[in-house]
Order: C-alpha cells, then structure tokens, then sequence
C-alpha cells in the first residue's frame, strides 16, 4: 500500500509527548500532548502505533539525545523503542537535537525555548493560547511546551530537508 506524505512527530519529556502530525509545515492535521499514567516506553509505542494505523506515516520525527545532556535514561529508552519500531514498520526515522532546532531557530531571532514558542505562536495563531511565561529556575517547564516543542522540531526537519526555505511561509 503506497504511503502518504505524512510526517509524524514525536517529542518525548518528562510529562509525555508532544506530536505533531501533518503534511507540510503549513498543512497540519492533528496536534498535542500525550500524557501518560506511566512513563513507560509501552505506552509511547501504543500512541505511535495508532499514528502508524490511521495517518500511514512516511516519515517519524524524533528528539535525538547525546551523552552529554541531561535527557533521562527513561528518555533515552523511549527514543530508541520508538525509533526500532517505526523501522520495523518500514517507516523512514530523522532524529534531531536541541542544537539542531536552535541553529534553525537563530535564523529567527531567539533560538530559547521561549524564543522559539514565541516565533512558532506567530506562526501558529492556534498555539498563541498556550504560551507560557519566560521560565527561570524556580519555574518548571510549563505543561504546554511539549506541543511548542513538537512544532520546533517538525520545523527543524522541514527546514534542514529543504521542505521550506530559510524563512517561514505563510
């Protein structure tokens, strides 16, 4: 059965996931925050399974980790089964890191995790609603970031694949 054009992205952190699915960065079919009872990689290949079933992916976007930052082991093991089993369903994996996504993002302006909510909110007018304030150490990340996060990186690959030019288009 032939595939789609469909990318899937999947932003595991410590509360879930945030995903986005969608054909091109303008053409965005579904978004959000998977929360799960138990952070167990069991339950993030569930969810990816059921974007396998219904949207028939050509390609899964990942976060991507090195051993010199602070993703947890738990993190680490979701990235890794997801990616396994994305392949074993013949579904192409990119996986990008957080360096990756802010050198996109300093074509921009600011290449922060607010900066870039910020700039994806002015792309997105759908997302401006769940903005957070700027956060500082007495501030956990907010539970929102993982959708800001997931956009981020579906940008970051469109870009670095040549899906988009430099500049985002309305």
């Amino acid at each position: 059965m032939p595939r789609s054009n469909i990318m899937v992205v999947i932003y595991p952190n410590q509360n879930g996931m945030g995903y986005v699915v969608c054909e091109l960065p303008r053409d965005i079919i579904n978004y959000g925050i998977g929360k799960f009872r138990k952070l167990s990689p069991t339950n993030y290949v569930t969810r990816l399974k059921k974007f396998i079933r219904q949207y028939r992916p050509a390609v899964v976007i990942l976060k991507d980790y090195d051993d010199s930052n602070t993703t947890s082991r738990r993190v680490k093991e979701v990235i890794d089964t997801l990616e396994a089993h994305a392949k074993k369903h013949d579904v192409k994996v990119y996986r990008y890191r957080r360096s990756d996504i802010a050198g996109v993002f300093s074509l921009f302006g600011d290449a922060s995790k607010h900066g870039i909510s910020k700039t994806l909110a002015s792309w997105y007018p759908d997302l401006q609603r769940f903005l957070a304030p700027p956060r500082n150490f007495k501030i956990s990340e907010h539970y929102h970031m993982g959708i800001f996060d997931g956009f981020a990186l579906m940008y970051t690959h469109a870009h670095l694949t040549g899906l988009v030019k430099n500049d985002y288009e309305n």
